[in-house]
């Protein structure tokens, strides 16, 4: 472990908070909040050898109790990046063989929906059973390894989804994907937001999330080398970045009246919050709503999973398009 207490996107000191409990284990995290960028990250950080074996081998057990996803993982995956794909398509045009790297890909179902849809589309996945089932499952291009070594200007879109708050270095992953990314290219971002609503104030810090974002902190991480021009912030963190032309010499860090404003939001962050204005009484109906939707897909394929979810994506569009 690192015991720099330096932020790891602007480098002022960090404000040290009160010890938190990891949501999974209940061990105790420390967690510090940057007074500069509004960063919230772990105290010390691992360091890269340690994280690189946990993810290639670690992570899924612990947090999915599975060395390859299980079938209403799949569902949920392939729902959800078709959603994604959607609102991403509403500011990228897609052309044929437009090229897309996901990062993180987890068990391939969004690289595989992409390809479908038009895209040229591959990722990377540190975790060897996640990787090798995306290949053998839906015969997409899925390379097991960190981020690294990619080729400069190789790529129109970058797609990280729930993959930033594992990392301990943002600003490198910033400057690697501007590298890695054509002109004009766009990175897509999705992480937790740490000023959502509908969030259970028990599952907030883990143990895997080394960093904590609001859409201030993730548009300061990115600021030097993209411009955002699009975003979401109820529920989970969206956004939608483009390349610079040129990056500029720092990052461009929020007022401290900004700051102020979120830090008071996450002050109020408790179970009162959580059940009335973040509707966290509806959960458990939800729930149970989603595990009869998940049910029809028990005996089939993962391949025929997305197909089904792809099919009736297509159709909820050209029905949209009718009307």
């Amino acid at each position: 472990m690192s015991d720099n207490s330096m932020c790891v996107c602007c480098g002022s000191n960090l404000e040290r908070l009160a010890s938190r409990a990891d949501a999974k284990s209940s061990d105790v995290l420390s967690i510090g909040r940057c007074g500069k960028c509004g960063l919230y990250q772990q105290h010390p950080m691992p360091s890269t050898e340690e994280l690189e074996i946990y993810y290639s081998h670690n992570y899924r057990q612990d947090y999915k109790a599975a060395f390859e996803p299980k079938i209403k993982y799949v569902a949920r995956a392939g729902k959800v990046a078709l959603e994604r794909l959607r609102w991403i398509g509403t500011l990228v045009k897609v052309t044929q063989g437009l090229k897309l790297l996901d990062v993180g890909a987890g068990g391939g179902e969004f690289v595989y929906c992409a390809s479908q849809l038009g895209y040229d589309a591959s990722g990377i996945e540190p975790n060897v059973g996640y990787s090798e089932f995306a290949k053998i499952q839906y015969g997409v291009e899925i390379r097991t390894a960190m981020l690294g070594g990619l080729h400069p200007s190789s790529f129109d879109v970058v797609t990280m989804f729930h993959v930033l708050e594992h990392m301990a270095k943002p600003r490198e992953v910033s400057r690697s994907i501007y590298s890695t990314l054509k002109p004009g290219g766009f990175l897509v971002v999705e992480v937790p937001n740490i000023l959502q609503l509908d969030a259970s104030p028990h599952n907030i810090f883990f143990k895997a999330h080394l960093t904590y974002f609001s859409l201030t902190a993730l548009r300061t991480v990115f600021s030097a080398e993209f411009d955002l021009v699009a975003s979401e912030d109820k529920g989970n963190l969206k956004a939608i970045f483009q390349k610079r032309e040129a990056p500029l010499d720092e990052i461009v860090l929020p007022s401290t009246n900004c700051l102020a404003q979120e830090l008071s939001l996450f002050s109020r962050k408790g179970w009162i919050t959580y059940l009335f204005q973040g509707r966290g009484y509806t959960k458990l109906l939800r729930n149970i709503q989603r595990h009869f939707t998940e049910k029809r897909f028990t005996n089939h394929s993962p391949k025929h999973v997305l197909d089904s979810l792809i099919s009736e994506s297509l159709s909820e569009i050209a029905t949209d398009h009718d009307i």
